[in-house]
């Protein structure tokens, strides 16, 4: 039986993370709707032939999930909610 799980929508609402690029926020951004994401997803990943979009693009590095408050944010920008950038959470 599949039991439909809810995810938040993915924003690049929060401010420029400096951390990154320009080519690279651009880059990840552009993936997100790539009509050939799966196959991409399944050349480094071949063994997760079941993987839904959501972990995809978290496999993939194109969005990441706010430890704070869960909030989902093209990877490449800041937490559109608290506003901390990506490496405040990595240790």
């Amino acid at each position: 039986m599949f039991t439909a799980v809810a995810t938040r929508p993915w924003t690049l609402e929060g401010p420029v993370d400096l951390g990154f690029d320009d080519e690279t926020r651009e880059h990840n951004r552009s993936q997100l709707t790539d009509p050939h994401l799966k196959r991409r997803f399944l050349r480094k990943h071949p063994l997760r032939r079941r993987a839904t979009y959501d972990e995809m693009v978290r496999a993939l590095g194109f969005v990441w999930d706010c430890p704070e408050d869960g909030t989902v944010n093209v990877t490449g920008f800041c937490c559109a909610t608290c506003g901390h950038a990506r490496a405040d959470f990595i240790m």
